[in-house]
């Protein structure tokens, strides 16, 4: 029975690496493209601890990955409120200058 639980959370542990890796990958894109510096948590693996240490640091690093999730889910938001508010400013200042330019051919044009 005992090899069994070992054997469900060797594929736990599995299962959570490979998570992190995917969520690595994820945040690395995302941070390219929006100049946020992320990096995903990586959990604590040592098959050297007993069985209650390993299921304790899986609980402990699942917990942390969700805090540090949240945290770049909220600076990812606020760059895209940033990218936005940017966007909007320049969308604005190439009207006026779009504005400006129809004045100056008007006024070449007399």
């Amino acid at each position: 029975s005992n090899s069994v639980f070992e054997g469900r959370l060797a594929n736990l542990e599995k299962d959570v690496e490979d998570m992190a890796n995917r969520m690595q990958q994820e945040l690395s894109a995302l941070s390219d493209r929006q100049s946020v510096d992320v990096a995903a948590p990586r959990p604590p693996l040592d098959e050297h601890m007993v069985f209650e240490q390993r299921l304790a640091a899986l609980e402990d690093f699942l917990g942390e990955s969700a805090e540090k999730h949240a945290r770049v889910i909220e600076a990812l938001r606020e760059s895209q409120v940033r990218i936005g508010a940017e966007q909007s400013r320049l969308g604005k200042d190439l009207d006026d200058l779009r504005t400006m330019g129809a004045e100056l051919s008007a006024l070449q044009a007399s």
